[in-house]
């Protein structure tokens, strides 16, 4: 069992916020249970565009703060110490894709660092990291994907080969998820296996002047992680997500409630784990 530990994080996301120019809705097609190829696991994500910082997230989290930022209220945090509770008991939420687990990245371009957050079970976890670089080689072919032209260019990261297609159009090194480091903006990618792929959707100008690329979450009291605890921390709670909580609470029983429909329901892990960075 590895040792977690706690410490101020606002000292290193406070100097990323910076304005959005643009949003990137993502739809994301992922296949997280290597037992059941043809369940994958499906999520809208968004990736928001600052000039040096981005943020990658579902959403759902993300129209939460966009109805704040409508009505002219201040970018709001997640609180990440508190768990909801049934009768006394912690709640393990679950949805009706299945189990339900949030991540977040703020990728800062400027200082080539990462920021990832995490929701796994009823805590909340932090990993800094160097911002990865990746060798890409841009190829000749070309197709219009939203309207914009676009370049295909092939790449490997962590134990992955991608193709993905950007714009120069879009003059940002950005891509969603971790993806980065081409001259424009990433619009698809899908790795060799067929295992992960993101398709851009829809891409629109930030309409207030009260977004940033900060965080969504408090991460002042996350808990903080090394790389490597933090996938073995996650592929725990995959696969038993139910024992991995209850070890969260000191062996406390856990109510396990659907958020689509609001019943307690069962939930079933995965049976093999598929992470998209094979370390």
């Amino acid at each position: 069992m590895f040792q977690l530990s706690t410490y101020t994080l606002w000292v290193f996301l406070w100097f990323i916020q910076e304005p959005v120019v643009y949003h990137v809705v993502y739809d994301s097609t992922l296949i997280l249970d290597l037992h059941a190829p043809n369940s994958p696991y499906k999520q809208e994500m968004i990736l928001s565009i600052g000039k040096n910082s981005s943020r990658y997230c579902e959403m759902e989290i993300f129209k939460i703060h966009n109805n704040k930022n409508q009505k002219n209220e201040p970018q709001p945090v997640i609180n990440t110490t508190s768990a909801r509770t049934v009768v006394g008991r912690p709640v393990l939420p679950v949805s009706n894709k299945g189990i339900v687990f949030r991540e977040q990245l703020v990728v800062d371009v400027k200082n080539q660092l990462v920021h990832k957050i995490g929701q796994i079970g009823i805590k909340t976890y932090y990993v800094k990291k160097k911002l990865p670089s990746i060798k890409w080689e841009i190829t000749s072919q070309q197709k219009t994907v939203l309207g914009y032209t676009c370049q295909m260019a092939r790449g490997q990261y962590s134990g992955r080969n991608y193709s993905v297609w950007f714009t120069t159009d879009l003059p940002f090194t950005q891509g969603p998820w971790i993806l980065h480091g081409l001259p424009g903006l990433i619009l698809e990618v899908e790795d060799s296996t067929g295992e992960v792929q993101f398709k851009a959707k829809s891409i629109t100008r930030s309409a207030s002047t009260l977004e940033n690329t900060d965080s969504f979450y408090e991460y002042e009291k996350a808990i903080a992680l090394k790389e490597k605890e933090y996938t073995k921390a996650l592929t725990m709670f995959l696969e038993d997500p139910e024992a991995y909580t209850q070890a969260q609470v000191n062996g406390a029983k856990v109510t396990t409630v659907n958020e689509d429909t609001g019943q307690k329901t069962k939930i079933v892990g995965l049976k093999k784990y598929n992470p998209i960075e094979r370390l």
